[in-house]
Formats: structure tokens, C-alpha cells, sequence
């Protein structure tokens, strides 16, 4: 049977000294339905221990998991869902206004739109309201740079997976959540991403809508400065632009 990445994730969590996974173990599971596929799959036994299967498995996940820690070209990126990234509940959306526009933002994210049922939304308050437009009016302000996304990199299998962009010349280096990233694609399939520094707010733009140059999207980026595997120059990166600009 084909496993989930959930499941992927738990097997990745195996102590291998003992050669077994602890179902039981606070942090290991995240879908508990892993316990009866991994079993099924027979990668472990019913009491945890890892098979000759589960044990080939358990070394290619760490190591592909090692490999996605360092960062691999975006394009070599495992397609993700856009449609399931962004209510896991973790933050609450709230519903807002900014220069008659409608939008919807988790303190990490903003778009310009109606809130979907999904979201399960709350209006903000008039603090936040007040909060937004300045937010946005600064957001918008500075001198900007096309982006596209470089290389994928991931915390830890489970954790936070990241999208690095970067300029055409490779000395602008900006790195966001990949369910954004996602997300925003998926919504916005004709939009550019621009970005003035590594800490300053990533806009999308398409063309004759939004605010100002057309901004419809903005996401806060990540702070890297304690990250240790920042991104390379790739000499490819030319044809990896023009590839993401077709896509």
C-alpha cells in the first residue's frame, strides 16, 4: 500500500538504536492512522519494531530528509497541494478592509478577497483595521526587485518547509513559508513576486489589479539570519528563472 507523508514523517522520528518506533511516544505521530498503514506496509511490526523493510526506508527518508535540510533547486520540488495549506488552525484569519478592498490575513500572510468558509475568518478589530492600512502603506513604499523562487529547504521532515527566492544577479535573498508560496501561485498563476530585502515584505503583483503596481498579496518573510545553509549561486539559474516564469 502506498504510505502518506505523515507516515514518512513518524518512521522519519524511529529510534535507531533500538531499532524501533514508539507509536506511544508524545511528538511521533501526527495521524495516528500511520500505526496501521506502516504496519500494513510492513515496515514495522505491531509492536514497533522496524523490519528489514522499515529499516532500508527509515535510512533513505533521513537521508533525503538531510538532502532537503541543505536546499534543493525549487524546480526539483515534490509538487504540493495549494488547496490544504492553509488552515491548519495554527493562526486566526481576520477579515479587514484596506482603500475600499477587501482582505483576508493570518498576521503572516494578506490577500486581497472575500473570505472563504474555510477560513473560518473573524472581523478585526478596529485596532486592526487601523493596523492594516498601515501595514500595507508600508509594504508598499521602496524600491523592489523580481523575485522567483531558487531552492527548497525544509527545518526538519514535519517542519517548516521554505522557499528561498532571489533576483536574477543572486545577491537578493528572501526566504518564505512554502504554503504561502504555494498558495499565493495557486491563486495568483499570472503574478510576480517582488521583494526589496531579507526582511522586508514580499509583494504580488498582477497586472491592472490590487493597490499600488498592482500589489494583490503580501507575506512576511522568515528570519534567516541564524540559518546556517543559505542558499548557493547556481550557475543554472537563468534557465531555472525562465522556467518558473513559463510555469
Amino acid at each position: 500500500m502506498q504510505l502518506q507523508q505523515v507516515d514518512l514523517i513518524a518512521l522519519s522520528r524511529s529510534d535507531l538504536q533500538q531499532g524501533r518506533l514508539h507509536f506511544d511516544k508524545p511528538g511521533v505521530l501526527e495521524d495516528h492512522g500511520s500505526v496501521g498503514r506502516l504496519v500494513r506496509a510492513g515496515i514495522v511490526e505491531n509492536d514497533g519494531r522496524l523490519t528489514k523493510a522499515g529499516l532500508a526506508l527509515l535510512d533513505k527518508v533521513r537521508k533525503t530528509e538531510a538532502l532537503l535540510q541543505k536546499g534543493v533547486p525549487f524546480e526539483k520540488r515534490t509538487k504540493a497541494d495549494p488547496k490544504k495549506m492553509l488552515t491548519d488552525g495554527r493562526l486566526q484569519w481576520k477579515t479587514g478592509k484596506v482603500s475600499s478592498k477587501a482582505i483576508l490575513t493570518n498576521s503572516e500572510v494578506l490577500f486581497i478577497g472575500t473570505a472563504k468558509k474555510k477560513f473560518d475568518p473573524k472581523p478585526g478589530s478596529t485596532e486592526l483595521k487601523r493596523k492594516l492600512h498601515l501595514t500595507v502603506a508600508k509594504a508598499l513604499r521602496g524600491e523592489f526587485q523580481e523575485v522567483w523562487p531558487h531552492t527548497f529547504q525544509i527545518e526538519n521532515l514535519g517542519g517548516i518547509e521554505i522557499i528561498w527566492l532571489s533576483n536574477a544577479e543572486q545577491n537578493l535573498w528572501v526566504a518564505i513559508q512554502a504554503k504561502y508560496y504555494d498558495f499565493l501561485r495557486d491563486r495568483y498563476p499570472t503574478g510576480r513576486w517582488f521583494a526589496a530585502s531579507a526582511e522586508k515584505t514580499v509583494q504580488v503583483r498582477v497586472r491592472n489589479r490590487g493597490w499600488k503596481d498592482g500589489v494583490v498579496a503580501l507575506v512576511q518573510p522568515l528570519e534567516m539570519s541564524d540559518w546556517k545553509d543559505w542558499p548557493t549561486v547556481r550557475r543554472d539559474w537563468g534557465s531555472g528563472k525562465e522556467k518558473m516564469q513559463a510555469v
